[in-house]
């Protein structure tokens, strides 16, 4: 009887051990995560990467794509890059842990499947009413899980792409987490070019960057301008890819032989140049006659490839840098692009209060104030000297709940008559001082039970304040609209004596 083996019938092993030279160690060691094969070859077998790719597609069950560790984790996103030997060109996959799904994308999140007995054993301390804070949620694994036990978890992740997946995880694993789900994600923005810094060219690309991310809940913290040199991009690339969530790059990405930004990419993360195909395709589609095209193609190895539109130029991707093209035509839709990939925070508001005064009459307030909402929102103030008559601009930036609060409490300590255009002039804040007071000062308490029986018995536009300025009219007044601010109503009706009032008040 004649015994045919072919190749399905021999083991990954043995399979590679007789293509291999005999003097290199068969590689054994992987990690299946979902659909991918992940490898870590050795610089030995390198040179063999593609067919031993091809054998681990072939002999791993479930396996449709495998990858090869190429770089070590560096950046705060910690994740490492990759490379593609077979298969699909598919990072995208699902894996199972503790009952719970996870989808991600591989090769922009930290997935480690060895930390799965480590999350197991940790969650089994926790009961309901525990409270967890998850400061390196990545896509989950250890959020979700102790979510599901009721534990009240707040979970980051400065990773925006983690993030993305972590809201999806929650959502599929049934766990409500959507209000403890944070992402803070810190944006820094390089700018190339010789003629930037010569200022034959003004840059509005800066701008239109930090209007989008801030209009996203996204800081841009850091901007700069760097010169055509190759060496200066490379290093500020690789300090910034190490401080910052995301990395922009403007510039230096065109056919001249001073379009370097690509080549200082490489360099900034030890990679190679070299022709991508599908970028390629899409350029030579785009200008099918001009082979100079190809130099628009060589980038560096391991890169993403994000399509914008059928009209605008591709940007590339390597770890979180992404590097757009210097010309606005084709920076903002790349910018808007990737901003919507982003988006997951909690946008930013913004207020602000312009008073007829200099910066110096305020100073002592608003260094109070900035002390007293420090880490919670940034208080701001900017000299105005475009109108006829200076003021000083005051901003508030945080989130909407926060500013309205601190606003009001602001509004309470800057004398009232200099606030220009004020709608509201008695505030929630100033009314709950007034009520805050009742409590502990019974004159005040039965001043109010009398207004508000007052109100009780009478319409509202059956009663009138009489006001000229004076002390005992203006507490009068103030105890008044904290009634009608408790009854909603909207305003009060007021006779102002002008014959006998107070140069304070006119």
């Amino acid at each position: 009887m004649d015994i045919t083996l072919k190749y399905d019938n021999w083991r990954r092993d043995v399979t590679l051990k007789s293509i291999l030279p005999e003097d290199i160690e068969v590689p054994t060691a992987y990690s299946l995560v979902g659909h991918i094969v992940q490898l870590n070859l050795r610089d030995v077998h390198l040179p063999y990467k593609s067919i031993i790719g091809q054998i681990f597609l072939d002999k791993t069950a479930n396996a449709r794509t495998v990858v090869n560790k190429i770089d070590t984790i560096n950046t705060s996103f910690r994740y490492f890059a990759m490379e593609i030997l077979a298969g699909e060109r598919n990072t995208i996959t699902s894996a199972k842990e503790h009952g719970c799904t996870y989808q991600f994308d591989f090769a922009q999140v930290y997935w480690n499947p060895r930390l799965s007995t480590e999350h197991t054993r940790i969650i089994t301390f926790m009961t309901q009413g525990d409270i967890l804070y998850d400061v390196f949620a990545g896509v989950g694994p250890f959020a979700i899980p102790a979510a599901r036990k009721k534990v009240q978890v707040f979970a980051n992740d400065l990773n925006p792409e983690s993030y993305k997946w972590l809201q999806k995880n929650a959502f599929v694993n049934k766990s409500d987490m959507s209000q403890q789900i944070r992402h803070f994600c810190t944006v820094s923005l390089i700018v190339v070019g010789d003629e930037i810094l010569r200022g034959q060219i003004i840059d509005t690309n800066t701008s239109y960057l930090a209007k989008n991310l801030t209009a996203a809940g996204i800081k841009l913290q850091k901007v700069i301008m760097v010169s055509d040199i190759v060496d200066n991009i490379a290093k500020e690339i690789r300090n910034a890819s190490k401080q910052y969530s995301i990395v922009f790059t403007s510039g230096g990405v065109g056919p001249t032989h001073d379009d370097v930004t690509y080549e200082a990419v490489a360099k900034a993360f030890e990679l190679k140049l070299e022709l991508n195909q599908e970028l390629f395709d899409i350029y030579t589609r785009m200008n099918p006659d001009q082979a100079e095209i190809k130099r628009l193609a060589i980038v560096p190895n391991a890169c993403k490839i994000i399509i914008i539109d059928s009209e605008a130029f591709p940007v590339i991707n390597i770890k979180n840098v992404y590097v757009l093209p210097g010309s606005p035509k084709y920076f903002k839709p790349a910018a808007d692009t990737i901003i919507s990939r982003l988006k997951g925070c909690t946008p930013f508001h913004f207020e602000h209060i312009d008073i007829a005064l200099n910066e110096l009459s305020i100073v002592n307030v608003l260094d109070k104030q900035a002390k007293r909402w420090d880490g919670k929102i940034k208080i701001g103030s900017y000299p105005q000297y475009e109108l006829q008559t200076p003021f000083t601009r005051i901003t508030l930036e945080g989130p909407k709940e926060t500013i309205a609060e601190a606003k009001e409490e602001l509004l309470y300590h800057l004398p009232i008559q200099k606030i220009i255009n004020l709608k509201h002039k008695f505030s929630n804040f100033q009314m709950n001082i007034v009520l805050e007071n009742s409590k502990s000062e019974k004159h005040i308490k039965c001043a109010l039970d009398i207004l508000n029986d007052c109100y009780e018995r009478y319409n509202q536009n059956e009663i009138f304040i009489s006001f000229n300025g004076g002390k005992d009219c203006t507490v009068v007044l103030h105890l008044a609209a904290t009634i009608a601010k408790l009854r909603n109503i909207s305003s009060l009706l007021c006779l102002y004596v002008t014959d006998d009032s107070f140069p304070e008040i006119d």
